[in-house]
């Protein structure tokens, strides 16, 4: 008897889909870039251990300005991942990840020993293994994950549902496919394969289960100290009071191994205090700075509804999976108030880092580690709703919905459309389902003063340079706008000494304009210049349109950039549209320029 397609299907989806993420990996990915590489950002910290200690040689780390130059094409301004101390140079990251890598390193090391690259750590193979370490890790994370859902009784199809949901319907993908690098697939991973070991232990004892959930905690530990935290999840894991107690007491009853267990636990552990010693002489050593914890605030409902990455905004399924507390408290208020302690244990605690949104990430990337909670969340919702087939029928087209817009926001993010910095309502909402990127500035209002404006809608001369522009081809409003061609390729133009507004303070410049191009990504530039008394350019600032612009629409543009601060005393401002490229012709109406004070 042949097993169906179906039976085969739902036997290896975990397969078929990580077959997917390396096609989309080679697809997406462009390695030999400089701008896309698989270790960037926060993950050169993490994964510099390993050229560190086996090419170079040198925990000062002091190798880096040469890959940066060579690879990411810096020059001295790149991100650095050291830290001075008064006894030596330290790195800022911990180094779990840097384990988990090392056979998938030291098999690229072999390759391009073997086929002739660059056995320095950063050329193309070492990149590639990365990514492809990443998707390794998803497959392990995805295998893990299974097999609790398998053991909380979830039929086949809810599984299928579930996993591609968790996958491509939250930001594990981005961290998978795009940054991965950083921490929180591989956390992923191994926090599945702590959470399905305690419950199986809780089952049925077993001693080499201690000797996992050591090493496995440890390892989590040393990858991103705060998601040590899943051992407040074990009440939930366990599944009933009865069960913890048992587990408890089979522990703590069998001291050999658990001794052993602590010991293997221990060890693993001790990796970061060596590497502190190694590298400054000292076991401790705080890495980030100004960074802190503090326990006794947080930003907890930021974490999950602030535009500036919030969980629910821009993981939306997140949100939908809670209507499976109201099914698992009806069948075990037990296990429904212990998965929501530790869920708002979670969200507290992550809120308690002074940066709470964790950098210039897509969504709470911190949450991904945990989604294991989203999938028993969603499947439990899953499983009640399954006898009422409309309702199920429409959250299955919610679950869709959303797992699309997702998508599309991952997209949004990496083409810059939805930017990474500065993110709020304005900015969310501004760019809903936008396919081009969009010039805007929005400025706080409530941190700012308007000093001074400056206006021209072209329909009479303003006193500003070039006014002979003017051109009634087109305009936006009224009858006239400025034209910039190969005869012209200034627009009207801003020039004032603003040295009279200023003080011994903060300011920015913001600049905007209606704009139309006839061409498709023309080379139409603005610029915002400072200049001293003598005419002498001092901070020159460019700002590129063509990818803000489309063709033959009127679009407006706005650009925001601070006023030197040596030039208080002393400064010429000059804002103008300018466009070398000849065979293109760009208009530009309701030309505005606008100081701010920036209040404390």
């Amino acid at each position: 008897h042949q097993p169906s397609v179906k039976t085969l299907f739902l036997k290896y989806q975990i397969e078929i889909l990580t077959a997917l993420a390396i096609v989309l990996f080679c697809a997406i990915r462009e390695p030999s870039s400089p701008n896309d590489k698989m270790i960037g950002s926060d993950g050169k910290g993490y994964y510099a251990y390993l050229p560190a200690i086996f090419i170079h040689h040198d925990l000062s780390f002091d190798f880096v300005e040469s890959y940066e130059r060579a690879y990411y094409g810096a020059t001295d301004d790149f991100f650095d991942f050291r830290i001075i101390t008064e006894t030596g140079t330290v790195n800022k990251y911990f180094p779990g990840v840097a384990i988990l890598w090392l056979p998938f390193f030291l098999l690229a090391h072999l390759f391009s020993l073997l086929f002739g690259f660059s056995a320095d750590g950063y050329s193309m193979p070492y990149q590639i293994a990365i990514g492809l370490a990443a998707i390794f890790y998803l497959w392990v994370g995805l295998k893990f994950l299974r097999k609790i859902l398998v053991h909380l009784g979830f039929n086949g199809w809810h599984q299928f549902l579930i996993i591609w949901i968790v996958f491509f319907g939250t930001n594990l993908y981005y961290y998978t496919i795009e940054e991965p690098s950083f921490t929180h697939v591989y956390s992923f991973a191994l926090i599945n394969i702590f959470s399905l070991t305690v419950i199986r232990l809780s089952s049925k004892y077993q001693a080499i289960g201690l000797y996992i959930l050591s090493v496995c905690l440890a390892m989590i530990i040393i990858t991103r100290p705060v998601n040590g935290m899943i051992i407040f999840a074990v009440p939930f894991l366990a599944g009933s009071f009865k069960k913890l107690v048992g587990l408890v007491q089979n522990t703590f009853g069998d001291k050999k191994n658990l001794i052993g267990a602590l010991v293997a636990g221990s060890v693993t552990l001790f990796v970061i205090p060596g590497l502190w010693y190694l590298q400054s002489g000292k076991f401790l050593v705080y890495t980030y700075g100004d960074e802190k914890f503090n326990i006794l605030y947080s930003y907890f409902t930021d974490i999950m509804f602030s535009y500036h990455n919030g969980w629910f905004i821009y993981t939306p399924i997140a949100l939908v999976s809670f209507v499976g507390f109201y099914p698992m408290f009806k069948k075990s208020p037990w296990k429904a108030s212990m998965l929501f302690f530790f869920l708002i244990t979670v969200i507290y605690v992550l809120g308690c880092w002074s940066v709470w949104w964790y950098g210039e990430a897509f969504g709470m990337r911190p949450m991904i580690e945990f989604y294991f909670v989203l999938a028993i969340l969603l499947g439990t919702g899953l499983q009640y709703l399954n006898k009422k087939k409309i309702i199920l029928s429409l959250f299955f087209m919610i679950l869709l919905l959303l797992t699309t817009l997702n998508l599309f926001q991952m997209w949004q993010f990496k083409h810059g459309v939805l930017p990474a910095k500065n993110l709020s309502s304005e900015t969310y909402w501004g760019n809903f389902l936008a396919t081009t990127p969009k010039a805007r500035v929005f400025i706080d209002k409530d941190k700012s003063k308007l000093i001074q404006t400056f206006f021209t809608d072209m329909e009479s001369d303003p006193g500003w340079l070039n006014y002979e522009s003017k051109t009634d081809e087109k305009s936006f409003s009224g009858s006239y706008a400025s034209k910039i061609d190969s005869a012209t390729i200034y627009s009207i133009g801003f020039r004032e000494d603003i040295s009279g507004l200023l003080e011994d303070k903060q300011y920015q410049v913001v600049v905007s304009a209606i704009t139309y191009s006839i061409n498709k990504n023309p080379s139409a530039q603005l610029v915002v210049d400072f200049l001293d008394q003598s005419e002498k350019s001092l901070d020159y600032n460019t700002m590129y349109l063509g990818e803000f612009l489309l063709k033959n629409t009127w679009t407006h543009i706005e650009f925001a950039t601070d006023i030197p601060s040596k030039m208080m005393d002393d400064c010429i401002l000059a804002v103008y549209f300018w466009n070398p490229a000849t065979g293109e012709k760009f208009y530009v109406d309701d030309f505005r320029i606008e100081v701010w004070e920036v209040l404390e």
